[in-house]
């Protein structure tokens, strides 16, 4: 097997090549410019918005094809269907992802579909570095560029249409990554730190996940281990009143595949939403809700229950989280707008096995300033103030360590200011410069930094280099372990440099990419003293993507990713990572045979995994799904699928601080799943 180490170096070398293969594009074209070219140049000598901001290249762009020939036609239709895949998760502002700082993965709703992919959980295990796991009782968690985190669904923010449905304190959101993909538009992934922008446990990455805002639609979908869900939304416009109205609704019982064998699970899980928005002001009203019940570890082996059950045959688990928010945009001149935001956030978590219970809320508020000053040159200002309350909290600790935590009425603080300062120093070359400033009545403060820089070498290529940080606070887990805070205890932060090359041709692109991260700080409880910042962890890693489509009627996308980590938490020689696959890959093939059939099969590689006494093996399952829209009535789509074909053996390694946990989920899977939109 090749070392991730050396195929590290070797990664190096042949970004080094691709600069001077760029540079050399860019020098023979001398002063000949492209029609791509031309568009840029369009939009830099216009008096409206920076050269990245979609708006002006979709114009800029379709005047330029109005002149061009029959190849550079195609060359421009293409690159105007990427500036039309857009995202604000970056930065805040309308950028397109390949110019964007930093690496971002946009996931498409109807694409995943069409995969037979089912959760959001499901669908991330797409994205290159991120290996999803779950834990016995179901909770996704990921594992994002070699490292591993108990909290906050592996300590990346995930938001659904960027409202958080975690808190700082809590440390718990996973059920929202099971929402399914046929309430889902699209998901936007940031691959590192993005702390700069949205602050607390945005330490290894951050997913926003959108749901349908437009068209109607139901849905309902079963398989043969006894999941099935169903659901349906609607959406309301009036464009005279510049009215909206939309529901987002869903239920799901996952059956066997709710937690891992052997626990007879019975789930109750429900996703919602409600928007409605009227000119400038938008109100969102959403929540997601987890219960499920199951056999206890013990009873599974055929042992008495724990006490923390208190005689109960059944062990459960349950998450209730929902938000509402009201947002306001008032435009200040023609060069500024101003956004006001008022949210709150409703969390209860309860189980018993063992026993805990969380109950607590968060009102936050907040302005965003953004403000472009000329052309070319964009600030984004924000302020905000957060009070989150723990009504009510406990933890039973694990059988030999530590005892139960048990607090109430607790009270958190934090006021947070931010400035970004995008700056397009010509056609070619922007830099972003940036930092949040957060301070904790419990914990302290720290300045968050971050510094990127994005590069068109020339027609087909873009380099972009960042060097960024990602923090969290203690939980109330770690923090009130003995019932009262624990003044030593301070942030958990990340610094991680990327370095990025993108090659874009009409019908294809390809990505490398380039990081390392380390922690100095890490939180981590040692047996005798507690917890405290005691541990460090480096982790290095290459990121290969490619995706080509050859005529229309086939399309493949593909990636490989490989991480080199050591981690002080870990007892391995070498402190490999405990759970962690150093090897992750992903092949999909999209076939369209007939205007109305879709033929999809997906290739999932989880490599090898460390443990503290070798190496494990990892899985590789294969999925296919047959699609076939308009069936009998416009609209109505009859999707078939395998998931894991070759029914090959999945064991999620859960690496806790009473030992390494494998849980085993079932294997291959026939569904069916029948859509309606009208």
């Amino acid at each position: 097997m090749i070392d991730c180490k050396k195929l590290f170096k070797i990664n190096n070398i042949m970004l080094i090549l691709a600069l001077v293969v760029g540079l050399a594009e860019t020098g023979e074209s001398g002063s000949r410019s492209s029609d791509a070219d031309r568009a840029v140049q369009l939009q830099t000598e216009s008096n409206t918005v920076p050269p990245w901001q979609t708006d002006t290249d979709h114009d800029s762009l379709e005047l330029a094809m109005n002149d061009a020939g029959e190849e550079d036609r195609q060359q421009l239709q293409e690159l105007l269907a990427v500036l039309d895949e857009e995202t604000e998760v970056a930065t805040k502002t309308r950028m397109n992802n390949d110019y964007v700082p930093g690496m971002v993965t946009v996931l498409h709703g109807d694409q995943l579909e069409a995969l037979g992919a089912y959760t959001v959980a499901e669908a991330l295990a797409m994205v290159p570095g991120i290996q999803v796991a779950r834990l016995s009782t179901g909770e996704p968690t990921l594992k994002v560029r070699g490292v591993a985190f108990p909290f906050n669904a592996g300590n990346v923010k995930v938001m659904l249409n960027s409202i958080a449905l975690s808190r700082e304190s809590s440390g718990i959101n996973s059920s929202v990554l099971l929402t399914p993909l046929a309430q889902v538009d699209r998901i936007e992934v940031i691959r590192g730190p993005g702390s700069s922008i949205y602050g607390d446990f945005a330490m290894a990455g951050v997913v926003n996940i959108i749901t349908k805002n437009s068209g109607s639609r139901l849905f309902g979908r079963g398989g043969d281990d006894l999941s099935r869900s169903g659901g349906g939304q609607y959406n309301y416009r009036d464009d005279t009143l510049d009215f909206g109205l939309g529901v987002n609704i869903s239920a799901a019982d996952d059956g066997e595949n709710a937690t891992d064998l052997g626990r007879n699970p019975d789930e109750e899980r429900y996703t919602g939403v409600f928007n409605l928005d009227y000119k400038n002001f938008s109100f969102t009203a959403e929540g997601v809700r987890r219960r499920v019940e199951y056999r206890n570890r013990a009873l599974s082996a055929g042992g008495p229950p724990p006490p923390s059950n208190t005689g109960l045959p059944y062990a459960f688990r349950e998450e209730e989280s929902w938000a509402m928010e009201g947002r306001q945009t008032i435009a200040l001149g023609t060069s500024a707008t101003l956004d006001a935001h008022l949210s709150y956030l409703k969390n209860r978590f309860e189980g018993n096995e063992p026993a805990f219970v969380f109950n607590g809320d968060r009102v936050e508020t907040g302005l965003d300033l953004a403000w472009s000053p000329w052309h070319g040159h964009q600030v984004l200002f924000s302020v905000s103030y957060a009070d989150s309350d723990i009504d009510e909290a406990s933890q039973e600790g694990p059988p030999g360590i530590g005892t139960t935590v048990q607090v109430s009425g607790m009270d958190r603080n934090n006021f947070s200011l931010g400035l970004q300062d995008q700056v397009a120093l010509n056609a070619r070359f922007s830099i972003t410069l940036g930092f949040r400033y957060d301070d904790y009545d419990d914990v302290g403060s720290l300045v968050t930094p971050r510094i990127a820089a994005v590069y068109r070498l020339g027609e087909h290529h873009v380099v972009k280099a960042q060097y960024a940080q990602g923090f969290r606070t203690p939980t109330f887990w770690e923090l009130y372990e003995t019932g009262r805070a624990n003044e030593n205890l301070d942030f958990e932060i990340m610094s991680t440099t990327e370095l990025s090359y993108i090659y874009r041709r009409p019908g294809s692109v390809g990505r490398l990419t380039l990081y390392s991260s380390k922690i100095d700080d890490g939180i981590y409880q040692d047996p005798t003293d507690g917890f405290g910042n005691i541990i460090e962890i480096e982790s290095k890693g290459v990121e290969v993507e490619w995706e080509q489509q050859l005529g229309e009627k086939f399309r493949w996308q593909a990636n490989l990713s490989c991480n080199d980590t050591w981690d002080g938490r870990s007892s391995a020689d070498g402190h490999e990572p405990a759970g962690i696959a150093a090897w992750l890959g992903n092949l999909a093939v999209f076939v369209q045979p007939a205007a109305k059939l879709m033929l999809t099969a997906r290739w999932l590689h989880v490599g090898e995994r460390y443990t503290p006494d070798g190496r494990v093996g990892g899985y590789d399952t294969v999925d296919l799904t047959v699609s076939r829209t308009d069936l009998w009535s416009e609209g109505l789509t009859l999707r078939l699928g395998v998931k894991n074909l070759l029914d090959d053996e999945i064991v999620y390694l859960t690496d806790r601080i009473s030992g390494l946990v494998e849980d085993q989920f079932p294997g291959r899977t026939w569904w069916l799943q029948l859509s309606y939109d009208f």
